[in-house]
């Protein structure tokens, strides 16, 4: 995909920095995307396992965002307003009640991880082999026992999949190259919520 806006990168990412998540910030609809997304996968899994499974997913997000607010530090991007435009029509059904500044601040990042992202493969030089992509379709058979047939037929459908593992594996060289702590305070209990502080320090135990 060819885009309008441009990037620019002015230094390489400083990694050195420790990255200190005192909060955890979660949309609730995405846990929900999130929720439905591992019951159909891991359909064997009890309700407390997709609960632990969704709770690593939020902190990895949460690293990954501080990650990436210390990478875009390194660029200067010039955002087309039509690929804006474009891009608010796409995500818009997703966040139907957001603001017309928030609609354009999420496509503003979307379109900044996209450009950033595709830097960052050829810099660091990361790629997808067929080999790669065909063992993950087989490993979500395993797991879903649902058809892949049609992502090895399709060479749109196998690109797309390529695509997804592309980004995956991005993003997880990007958080191995940041050291991460969490740091995150129990809250005062609520008067009538006396787990209030233990659900607090357990996700501070979650790896």
């Amino acid at each position: 995909m060819e885009f309008k806006s441009k990037i620019k990168r002015i230094k390489d990412p400083d990694t050195s920095k420790e990255l200190v998540i005192s909060n955890l910030y979660a949309d609730k609809q995405m846990i929900e995307a999130h929720r439905q997304r591992l019951v159909n996968i891991f359909k064997n899994d009890t309700p407390q396992q997709i609960d632990q499974k969704i709770s690593n997913i939020v902190i990895r997000d949460n690293v990954f965002n501080a990650a990436m607010n210390e990478i875009v530090k390194s660029y200067e991007i010039n955002y087309d307003e039509e690929e804006i435009s474009n891009a608010i029509v796409k995500i818009k059904p997703q966040f139907a009640d957001a603001s017309d500044e928030k609609l354009k601040n999420i496509a503003q990042k979307l379109i900044a991880k996209a450009l950033i992202f595709r830097d960052l493969a050829d810099t660091w030089s990361i790629t997808v082999s067929d080999q790669e992509v065909k063992e993950s379709l087989q490993k979500f058979y395993m797991f879903s026992n649902e058809p892949i047939k049609p992502y090895l037929d399709d060479p749109i459908k196998f690109a797309n999949v390529r695509n997804v593992l592309l980004e995956e594996k991005i993003a997880t060289v990007i958080l191995q190259k940041f050291k991460h702590r969490l740091d995150i305070k129990p809250t005062n209990p609520a008067p009538n919520n006396p787990d209030a502080t233990k659900t607090a320090t357990d996700k501070n135990k979650i790896n």
